[in-house]
């Protein structure tokens, strides 16, 4: 038999006005707009403007625009589909009939296609920037932030913690010493709890207790054996 506290409903603390309309814990906002078509002929191409909002620890900036045109998105797309593990979603399609020659109208430079375009690149770019393991990749960082996209770069994962904020970098010549003179202690021990007596004045303490000095060599070894005669 149940009893009336054990079905009883759990209370829920109600919304405040400031809960309501302040800013999410965690957002990201990118907006495709303000298409505009540059060149002639061959070379007439449009670009967008790609505005981006973000309070997320991994984004450098947290407000940035940059232009990109439709190649631009193809070469995130691509390079994501490649070095990410994830399902990335498709593009809006390239529209090769509205590319052929002779047509009645201004094809792809119609401005109906590009504001359906437009429309199909936000959706996309929305979708790759909302994924964590997208959000770790450097060509999404550069697509989104960086004025020009440098298409040489190399591949790779951008991991940012507050642990390793906080770290002290240690210079990599007081690791290389710090390890030659644990490497050359351990051997000093070996030599003196195997092979001879514990005497400090011995010459194979001072031999191979200087840091950061690597292992001496079995000639160096026989050498200061002959002129040490306990």
């Amino acid at each position: 038999m149940t009893t009336p506290t054990a079905t009883a409903r759990i209370s829920s603390k109600k919304q405040t006005l400031e809960d309501a309309y302040s800013p999410p814990a965690n957002f990201l906002e990118i907006d495709v707009s303000d298409p505009q078509t540059h060149g002639v002929a061959k070379k007439r191409y449009t670009d967008y403007e790609v505005r981006m909002k973000t309070n997320l620890p991994v984004f450098k900036l947290k407000e940035s625009g940059v232009r990109r045109r439709y190649s631009d998105f193809e070469w995130l797309r691509n390079e994501l589909e490649r070095d990410s593990k994830i399902v990335v979603p498709p593009l809006p399609g390239k529209a090769f009939k509205r590319q052929l020659p002779f047509r009645g109208d201004d094809g792809i430079f119609e401005d109906e296609f590009i504001e359906d375009r437009r429309k199909g690149l936000e959706q996309f770019v929305n979708k790759v920037a909302g994924h964590p393991l997208a959000q770790n990749e450097k060509c999404l960082h550069m697509f989104l932030q960086e004025p020009v996209i440098d298409k040489n770069y190399v591949p790779g994962k951008i991991r940012t913690t507050l642990a390793d904020a906080s770290k002290p970098a240690v210079p990599a010549t007081l690791r290389r010493h710090s390890s030659s003179s644990v490497s050359c202690n351990k051997l000093s021990e070996r030599m003196h709890q195997h092979m001879l007596p514990s005497t400090p004045s011995s010459p194979f303490s001072a031999m191979l207790c200087t840091t950061p000095r690597s292992a001496p060599t079995g000639r160096e070894l026989k050498t200061a054996g002959e002129k040490w005669n306990p």
